[in-house]
């Protein structure tokens, strides 16, 4: 394993099923990447996991591009966007969040896992859309590590 494995802060993406109990980890970008940046990320790794090509050529017009799957932002109490994280698809969706003290941890008889605390979400005033009156502390989380293309078959990459 590599020498950092641990971050104070970093976007997580995780694909998450209705079907099944836990999470797994599909992506890890830099905290320094915007919400729309991110955004865009997400948008196009669900389109990777999901969609046919026929698909993919749709998103890679240049003009009037075809986003299959529009990820939406984490809102408030209020209704007001909140770029912290961020929900695309369903069954099976991409959330990501932009977490914070995240650590991976090695497992002798499987993936590793990715330990997390996700960001706070936020309550406003009802009267004043925009005005925080709360910050509810966010869940310390954890999931196996599957990058995707990782867990391609070598066969396959090595084509």
């Amino acid at each position: 394993m590599g020498q950092n494995t641990s971050l104070n802060k970093a976007w997580v993406i995780t694909r998450e099923r209705q079907q099944t109990p836990f999470s797994i980890v599909v992506g890890i970008l830099s905290s320094r990447k915007t919400g729309n940046i991110v955004k865009e990320y997400v948008e196009w790794l669900y389109m990777l996991l999901y969609c046919l090509p026929e698909t993919h050529l749709e998103f890679a017009r240049y003009t009037k591009p075809v986003v299959p799957c529009k990820a939406e932002f984490y809102r408030t109490n209020t209704n007001t966007p909140v770029d912290t994280g961020m929900r695309c698809g369903h069954t099976p969706w991409l959330e990501a969040r932009r977490a914070s003290k995240i650590s991976l941890i090695d497992v002798d008889d499987g993936p590793p896992v990715l330990k997390w605390t996700n960001p706070a979400r936020i309550e406003c005033d009802p009267m004043r859309p925009h005005h925080i009156v709360n910050k509810i502390p966010g869940a310390t989380c954890q999931a196996p590590v599957y990058l995707p293309l990782l867990t391609m078959p070598l066969n396959l990459l090595a084509r």
